[in-house]
């Protein structure tokens, strides 16, 4: 599914049933910034896979999933001091939260369940309560870890 175009913050261009692009477009820490970002195909093409494949299914499998980082620029990475390579970059990551379940129990669904062979990354935070999950890359595929 290719459509072209520039996407931002505000676009209503839905993804899945319960995702939209706008929803990749959020940073607590530099709001700001998060107004001057879009994205093209063929992130937005990358940010689709990921909803399809791997969010979408959190969301039937645990309820509201709710993104707290997806895309971001390389000013927006650099500002919340994301790695230097990050997937989400690419538009190939994003940090979820899921309010009517444990975080663990996301991490340990993801680990053990239909979405594992999807995976990239899948690293739980419990300190800070959210999962980061990836598309794989040639870097990155079935890692699961806790930080």
């Amino acid at each position: 599914m290719s459509i072209p175009g520039r996407y931002g913050y505000k676009s209503k261009l839905r993804l899945s049933e319960h995702f939209y692009v706008k929803e990749f477009f959020v940073s607590e820490k530099r709001p700001d910034l998060v107004r001057k970002m879009y994205v093209y195909d063929p992130k937005k093409d990358l940010l689709f896979l990921l909803v399809t494949f791997i969010l979408q299914p959190v969301r039937w499998a645990f309820g509201k999933t709710t993104i707290l980082s997806g895309y971001r620029s390389p000013e927006l990475n650099s500002a919340v001091e994301g790695w230097d390579d990050s997937d989400h970059m690419r538009g190939m990551a994003a940090d979820i939260f899921c309010s009517e379940v444990s975080m663990e129990a996301v991490y340990l669904w993801a680990k053990t369940g239909i979405i594992k062979d999807r995976i990239g990354q899948c690293i739980w935070y419990p300190q800070k309560n959210f999962v980061h999950i990836s598309l794989p890359t040639p870097k990155h595929r079935a890692e699961f870890f806790e930080l």
